[in-house]
């Protein structure tokens, strides 16, 4: 195993200080986005940075072990510090713990299921056990939704450190309407919140995909604190909504168990 004190950090070049530890952190972060193989010229072209630039910051990732080059296409992808930087931050975290109870309320319940945290103005999907139904709706690690739109994300709003006014005027005009069941009006979605708020779960009739339903409770810390939201979701067809109210208590049971297995000092 290397040591880091074997030799000194090889140069990332680009910049020097915040502006290389930046460009460096930027290149980690669209691989782990894009989820696949990217040669020079196309990290390059997303980042509006040099070849030259992007060369000098990729082969010092290589020489830490971040990233790892494949010698048939001289593409780069995740290597193996990274792969380890990930595990650990995923039992720091808890998520490890985590996934066993999304994975045991999948097998209770048939479908599919959702740990997301919120990032600006979306919800990104962390870690999932997906339904092993025919007929399923899955996400991705890494999906992004509209925060307003999805159950996950409305559990964050009407849990959140600020006041729901104040949550909902921060979004922004206007709202985008993903389908025609999306609330777009501050109004209803401000009646929405407080009524989420003072049930403990929220739903996602359509509004953020047509045809799929959601049921989603927040994650919080002892002292109330958001630390992510958990969510069952599935094709329509399978979730009346009359299901949805049956598996709030479900889902409001898991959100609590893994309350218990994440720090809650620490956010994800």
């Amino acid at each position: 195993m290397r040591h880091a004190v074997s030799r000194p950090a090889a140069p990332v070049a680009g910049g020097t200080g915040t502006q290389a530890i930046g460009r460096t952190l930027a290149v980690l972060e669209l691989f782990r986005e894009r989820g696949t193989d990217l040669g020079i010229s196309e990290i390059a072209e997303r980042l509006s940075l040099s070849a030259s630039t992007v060369h000098r910051i990729v082969r010092a990732l290589v020489d830490e072990g971040y990233l790892a080059q494949n010698e048939q296409t001289d593409r780069y992808y995740l290597g193996r510090s990274a792969v380890l930087l990930g595990q650990a931050a995923n039992e720091r975290l808890g998520l490890h713990r985590a996934q066993l109870v999304l994975e045991r309320i999948r097998e209770e319940t048939g479908e599919s299921v959702n740990l997301g945290v919120r990032d600006g103005d979306e919800m990104l999907v962390v870690i999932r056990a997906e339904s092993k139904h025919a007929l399923r709706f899955s996400q991705e690690p890494g999906s992004r939704l509209p925060v307003y739109a999805t159950a996950m994300g409305k559990a964050y709003l009407s849990h959140g450190s600020l006041p729901i006014e104040q949550e909902v005027a921060a979004l922004g005009r206007p709202l985008r309407a993903l389908t025609t069941r999306t609330l777009t009006s501050a109004p209803k979605l401000r009646e929405e919140l407080t009524r989420i708020r003072r049930r403990g779960y929220s739903i996602d009739d359509e509004e953020a995909i047509a045809g799929v339903r959601c049921v989603a409770a927040p994650i919080l810390s002892p002292s109330g604190e958001m630390l992510a939201a958990v969510a069952i979701q599935a094709p329509a067809v399978r979730m009346p909504r009359t299901r949805l109210k049956q598996l709030s208590g479900v889902v409001r049971q898991a959100a609590d168990e893994i309350a218990q297995v994440m720090p809650g000092s620490h956010h994800l």
